[in-house]
């Protein structure tokens, strides 16, 4: 401990730098940039930043830095951004009460209508098939005369080719 303070004294007055004084003093730069530091600290920072070329470097870096982020740039807009903003705006008065509370639901009501379309549609659709395929079933029985084998028993091979070849 009596080192570390002794560094301090020969630092204060012999103007010799450590490298516990120039971490401490890079960490003082970004406070000072920020205004957080006392007077005295300032006096600090600024007397070693006068024999200490590298806190040096690293202090001008900084404010190059940090001028650059708090300038503000210029930033124009395109020259019909507002007369653009001022038509929207006058469209959005002037039209009728009523499309205007109506805009929020009209896509949901939409896909709800398609929606139900696609339901009923496609309920229709395998009625259709249900029924094309029973039709199907007595065209491929008479087609390749099956009636014959009505009278099989249950678990008979032609029963069972019947069922597997009518998809039952």
């Amino acid at each position: 401990m009596n080192v570390s303070f002794s560094h301090k004294i020969v630092s204060k007055y012999t103007g010799a730098k450590t490298k516990m004084d120039c971490l401490r003093m890079r960490k003082n730069i970004s406070k000072y940039l920020d205004g957080e530091l006392t007077k005295d600290e300032v006096g600090e920072l600024f007397k070693h930043l006068g024999i200490c070329p590298d806190c040096k470097r690293e202090y001008e870096e900084m404010k190059m830095l940090f001028d650059s982020i708090n300038t503000p740039a210029e930033v124009f807009a395109p020259p019909h951004l507002f007369a653009s903003i001022r038509q929207r705006i006058y469209v959005q008065k002037h039209q009728p009460i009523l499309l205007r509370l109506l805009k929020p639901i009209f896509a949901p009501v939409v896909y709800a209508l398609v929606l139900i379309a696609a339901i009923f549609i496609g309920n229709s659709l395998s009625r259709n098939i249900l029924s094309t395929n029973t039709q199907n079933k007595e065209a491929f029985k008479l087609t390749l005369n099956l009636a014959a084998f009505d009278d099989a028993p249950r678990n008979s091979f032609s029963n069972i080719y019947d069922n597997l070849m009518s998809g039952e």
